[in-house]
């Protein structure tokens, strides 16, 4: 085995194809046994898994989101909201709101859906 920072200038120099080839293989051969890869097809076809991304910008553009720091200032920032197909892990559905605007009220936006699916979503910072 070489020593790691041999190793790490190897990397440095290799292509991105390099890893994408080496993570195949890898797949390939543990597809069936990952967590996420054994569920059945049935339940996949159907699940949705929906979640958000908080990017912080400046007040000036976009209503501020959260609370303040100890110094009094916050940020402005938009928020991503996702809606994931379980079974390729593509996105069906992407909304881009004011970082203030809850997970809650996202779900109203969502009619992509078939009838019949089963969507996850964490609770965010709603108090059920």
């Amino acid at each position: 085995m070489p020593a790691r920072s041999t190793l790490s200038d190897l990397n440095k120099k290799r292509t991105s194809k390099v890893f994408g080839t080496f993570y195949q293989k890898l797949f390939e051969k543990y597809k069936g046994i990952i967590s996420d890869s054994t569920m059945d097809k049935a339940v996949t076809d159907k699940l949705s898994i929906s979640d958000s991304a908080t990017l912080s910008l400046f007040k000036a553009i976009l209503k501020p989101a959260g609370s303040k720091t100890i110094d009094g200032k916050s940020k402005g920032g938009m928020k991503g909201h996702t809606v994931l197909k379980a079974d390729n892990n593509m996105p069906s559905f992407i909304k881009f709101s004011a970082a203030a605007m809850h997970d809650q009220q996202f779900y109203q936006y969502i009619n992509v859906l078939p009838c019949g699916s089963i969507i996850t979503f964490h609770k965010a910072y709603f108090n059920y």
